[in-house]
């Protein structure tokens, strides 16, 4: 939490931003240790996603150890080696819902200041805050599942919507879209949430019907200025075009690029020439495409399938979890897509919420199997 505000609170270069280095080192360190001490224990149940992420990994550290760039292999692999430190403490029981959910109402408090100060300042320097768009969207997307672990309390409710409402002052398209899906899983697992509930049915009710009409009222009133960034940036912060440099210069190299790229943060040198400052594909699919060919290709989407397989498992052993982590695995894939998740080290909440789920399913697997053994 104290890195991901140091980020966006100091820009890169920043001297004050070395606080924020030292606790990314040792959460990375910690990473490791606890990456050893899963595999190597056999009272820890894995899962497809320990080993897809396992082989992800393995691809990320053998590319940097070949060109002797350790720092690089940090950045790629901060927030995936993370799921095992999580998925360990849940698993144990150590890392309740309580705790991330606290962590998420801090982040949101702190989120809420970032929008304001970053509303201000698009105003100052653009005229009106709309005409630019602030990351801070996607941060803000990361906390709605774990505020949907237990909307039950109305007050996860309201802090959902208030996170939406940050979303959509943040203007950036991608937080948007992704956002409205998330919205219609939420009203559907309310809608769930009111066929089982015995009580507080009319407060699920009401609810439900609120989120709709906010929505209903927001997207009318104001949709010249929501669908602003939509229809005046055709080229998508330049991102149509630097998606047919990417595809086209691996299209043209050798076969043997082809299967494994150009090596590790080619991308970055490639449209550094360009843009003259380095710049990423903006797309995980784009950026292995171009560093680790079809073999990265390969490896991620491994790790989209075993994320997806294990969404029955969670709706068997964790019920009440499965809405949440339905939308984990759509802001996973489809930011994937157009802005990225193993590139970006703020994506480590999400992958705490992904970690925690399924440790907590398999764990109340592991025990329902027990008490089966001895009953």
């Amino acid at each position: 939490m104290f890195t991901i505000g140091f980020g966006l609170l100091y820009p890169m270069g920043h001297p004050s931003r070395a606080f924020g280095i030292y606790p990314q080192t040792l959460l990375f360190a910690t990473s490791l240790v606890f990456f050893i001490k899963t595999f190597s224990s056999n009272n820890v149940q894995k899962t497809g996603v320990h080993y897809s992420l396992l082989l992800f990994n393995m691809m990320i550290f053998l590319y940097g150890i070949f060109i002797m760039d350790i720092y690089r292999i940090a950045v790629l692999t901060y927030a995936f080696l993370s799921f095992y430190v999580f998925y360990y403490l849940a698993y144990k029981g150590y890392l309740q819902q309580s705790h991330i959910h606290n962590m998420a109402v801090i982040l949101l408090i702190f989120y809420t200041y970032v929008t304001y100060n970053g509303i201000g300042y698009r105003t100052e320097m653009y005229g009106e805050y709309f005409l630019r768009a602030d990351n801070t969207g996607y941060n803000l997307l990361f906390l709605i599942p774990i505020f949907a672990m237990n909307f039950i309390s109305k007050k996860n409710i309201f802090m959902a919507l208030f996170s939406f409402l940050l979303i959509a002052l943040s203007f950036k398209r991608g937080a948007m879209l992704l956002g409205a899906i998330v919205l219609i899983l939420m009203l559907i697992q309310l809608l769930n949430i009111y066929r089982r509930a015995n009580e507080n049915k009319k407060e699920i009710a009401f609810a439900f019907i609120l989120i709709i009409a906010i929505s209903i009222y927001g997207i009318s009133e104001y949709w010249s200025i929501l669908s602003y960034r939509f229809t005046n940036d055709p080229t998508l912060s330049g991102r149509t075009n630097f998606y047919d440099w990417i595809y086209d210069g691996w299209l043209n190299s050798t076969w043997l690029n082809h299967l494994f790229g150009f090596g590790l943060y080619q991308v970055i040198e490639f449209l550094g020439n360009v843009y003259y400052i380095p710049i990423y594909a903006h797309s995980d699919w784009l950026e292995l495409l171009y560093d680790h060919g079809i073999l990265g290709i390969v490896l991620y989407s491994f790790i989209c399938l075993t994320l997806f397989t294990h969404k029955n498992n969670i709706k068997y052993y964790a019920p009440d979890l499965y809405w949440p982590y339905l939308m984990t695995i759509v802001i996973f894939f489809i930011k994937s897509i157009y802005s990225g998740i193993y590139i970006n080290k703020d994506s480590i909440v999400l992958i705490m919420t992904i970690a925690f789920i399924l440790g907590t399913a398999n764990q109340n697997q592991s025990r329902i199997n027990l008490q089966d053994t001895n009953g």
